[in-house]
């Protein structure tokens, strides 16, 4: 692994929880828990994580998003071709920070 801390990112994805029932519903360990632990509060369905979130599924998935995805994305910045926002927050904030970084380059300010 990089030196990069990828603690939050770790955190976030390996903390998430999906209903096996109807609902299908997203929940995560520490900023959306269920009412009753390992139950989903939609359908009562039981909830599980995936394998592609453990901890160290994720921890390969940044190592090589850290050597191949990021120079790309590197790439595009010096030519000021890419836009970053804070990914952190409720969804419907992170939405809202991304589609008004998207106007801005639109309008082209």
């Amino acid at each position: 692994m990089t030196s990069k801390s990828p603690r939050k990112v770790i955190e976030r994805i390996a903390g998430r929880r999906i209903c096996r029932g109807r609902s299908a519903h997203v929940f995560h360990v520490s900023y959306g828990p269920p009412k009753k632990q390992g139950l989903c509060d939609v359908c009562g369905g039981e909830l599980y994580q995936r394998d592609d979130d453990s901890e160290e599924t994720v921890r390969r998935r940044l190592e090589v998003y850290y050597t191949r995805t990021e120079p790309i994305i590197e790439y595009y910045k010096t030519r000021g071709l890419a836009v970053t926002i804070s990914a952190l927050g409720p969804v419907d904030e992170v939405t809202r920070r991304a589609l008004e970084a998207l106007k801005r380059e639109d309008d082209g300010k």
